[in-house]
């Protein structure tokens, strides 16, 4: 794997083993065979080994760094922003619950 740099030409992109990418993020080798089984950090086997290269976990660092929601102050990652709300579930049976008490109250007057 090869980057380009800012004048186009190609720049070896270092490959690093397990164990150097868990120094790199400060993780156990666990984790970071966990992550990479998860397909969230990218790898090339060359015969047996297992070979992280720095791009992939430049790309697995930036998909981890989470931000403060300006509304309630909870952490959300930065991928996760255009998706769903991860604010308080509805109770649905609640809801229900309250929405006929009160049908019931507008049906009876």
């Amino acid at each position: 794997m090869k980057a380009v740099d800012e004048v186009g030409s190609q720049v070896r992109d270092p490959w690093l083993t397990e164990q150097e990418a868990a120094r790199q993020l400060r993780v156990s080798i666990s984790t970071i065979r966990n992550e990479r089984n998860r397909g969230r950090l990218g790898l090339a086997r060359v015969g047996k080994r297992v070979l992280i290269p720095m791009s992939a976990l430049d790309a697995y660092k930036q998909a981890a760094i989470t931000i403060s929601c300006p509304t309630t102050n909870s952490p959300n990652s930065i991928g996760r922003l255009a998706g769903t709300s991860h604010g308080p579930t509805v109770d649905a049976h609640g809801a229900l619950r309250r929405a006929r008490q009160i049908a019931s109250r507008h049906n009876g007057s």
